[in-house]
């Protein structure tokens, strides 16, 4: 997008038109779309998208209407970063639900460890997939529990932890 645009600053550029599959293929986020849209039109480089109507007359009395154009493209713009938006936070939403009922995703913190469990979907489970859930660390994890409650319980600064670990 970067070297479409450094193009499009050129006096001698090689294009007059960008056409896109869909105008929410430009970008899933209307403020970024519209962005990049309005600097191409600064440059005279109309952006098209193929699935709306156009023409490519440029001259003459009667130029394209774009009326019609602009409210359909804005309305599909907020309906991709709707659509964006709300994966987002349902994603988010199901990581919250994963972590609440045990299960982690990537490397342990320090004071635990990856245990191994079945997978709650029996198919997956048939296949052999696994799950891990946080176990307390036999060596670290009376540690982390100590520092907690000197952090939790008597309000200990980060220093003072230190100096008592040492």
């Amino acid at each position: 997008m970067q070297d479409l645009l450094a193009e499009a600053r050129r006096p001698d550029r090689r294009f007059d038109f960008v056409i896109c599959e869909s105008i929410e293929r430009i970008s899933r986020f209307t403020h970024t779309g519209t962005t990049i849209e309005h600097e191409l039109q600064q440059h005279g480089v109309r952006l098209l998208a193929a699935d709306e109507p156009f023409t490519l007359a440029t001259k003459g009395i009667r130029k394209q209407k774009v009326a019609t154009q602009v409210l359909t493209r804005r309305v599909k713009q907020s309906i991709a970063e709707f659509y964006v938006t709300e994966m987002l936070e349902k994603s988010w939403d199901g990581f919250a639900v994963h972590t609440e009922a045990g299960y982690n995703v990537g490397k342990p913190p320090y004071g635990y460890r990856a245990k191994p469990v079945p997978h709650p979907v029996p198919a997956k489970r048939a296949r052999g997939h696994k799950k891990t859930r946080l176990e307390p660390d036999p060596i670290q994890g009376p540690v982390v529990q100590k520092i907690f409650r000197w952090r939790w319980e008597e309000n200990l600064s980060h220093q003072a932890i230190a100096d008592r670990l040492n």
